[in-house]
């Protein structure tokens, strides 16, 4: 139970992170891509880390801080010891999107198998 309540707590906490990052660009009115571009990484990839999809290494944190003129401090983070990489909700997050993903496909499949079983039944 306890590990479950911190890894809400992290998970939680990185979406505030990731709240004020995107907050910050925005008032900043950059754009995604051009933070993508900064940091030499694609779109989708940077669009993951502000959604808190993605988990982010510190120094990639500081990275995006500074292209966003902000302060690590501002995300109450200290130094490196106090951030936070959890491979276990990264984990989470790759088995949450896999299991999307195959939602998807097996709804896929019984929506045109239906559509087989019903016009077989229609020639019979």
């Amino acid at each position: 139970m306890k590990t479950k309540r911190k890894n809400e707590a992290e998970l939680s906490e990185r979406l505030r992170i990731c709240d004020i990052l995107r907050t910050r660009r925005k008032l900043m009115r950059v754009n995604q891509t051009y933070v993508a571009k900064r940091l030499g990484i694609s779109l989708t990839a940077y669009a993951k880390i502000e959604r808190g999809e993605s988990s982010v290494s510190f120094d990639r944190l500081v990275s995006i801080c500074q292209i966003l003129h902000l302060n690590i401090q501002a995300l109450g983070i200290k130094n490196k010891e106090s951030f936070f990489y959890n491979e276990a909700l990264e984990c989470l997050y790759r088995e949450i999107k896999s299991l999307k993903e195959e939602t998807k496909k097996f709804r896929n499949y019984l929506a045109s198998e239906s559509c087989t079983i019903f016009t077989k039944e229609k020639d019979n």
